[in-house]
């Protein structure tokens, strides 16, 4: 999957900012926003709304603080079910539970279904399993300071070469 034509660009250059989510949970709601947790993104690397939980517009002010989801973020599970992806749809009013990581991408540089398309393989699954940091309870993987993305001109296309998540805390 890596092309010698492709060029190296900074994190910072594709990356305009990563969000972990909260470490606490709102109470539940009977309607309101979705608390995206781990089980609403699938192993087919989609948001799943099969099963919501919802919380009131009071805490989702709260909870969006620091980031509001929008179209094209890429979500995903930094800690015990790893290696699971999505990309915000346009009309989810959502909030990052916890666990949840967020990218927010400049789209300019970088093409998100290509790059969710992409978490997916077999490469990246390697680069993953290479990065695990195995812990007592639950395993997380690295820090984001080892991230290289390599973009195709032509397609632009993408490679992460690391893992690229916030840590808990």
């Amino acid at each position: 999957m890596l092309r010698k034509e492709w060029k190296k660009y900074s994190v910072e250059e594709i990356i305009h900012d990563l969000f972990d989510g909260p470490h606490a949970t709102p109470k539940s709601s009977n309607s309101g926003p979705v608390f995206l947790g781990i089980r609403n993104i699938s192993e087919d690397n989609r948001i799943d709304l099969s099963e919501i939980r919802h919380i009131s517009e009071e805490d989702f002010a709260k909870w969006t603080k620091r980031v509001l989801p929008q179209k094209d973020d890429l979500v995903f599970i930094y800690e015990a079910t790893l290696d699971r992806y999505a990309l915000i749809p346009a009309d989810l009013k959502c909030c990052l539970g916890r666990r949840m990581a967020l990218l927010r991408l400049n789209t300019l540089k970088v093409n998100p279904s290509f790059l969710l398309y992409y978490f997916g393989s077999s490469e990246w699954k390697q680069t993953v399993s290479q990065n695990l940091i195995v812990g007592a309870t639950v395993n997380n993987t690295c820090e984001n300071d080892c991230v290289l993305l390599l973009i195709s001109d032509l397609f632009l296309n993408f490679y992460f070469c690391s893992v690229s998540q916030s840590p808990p805390t």
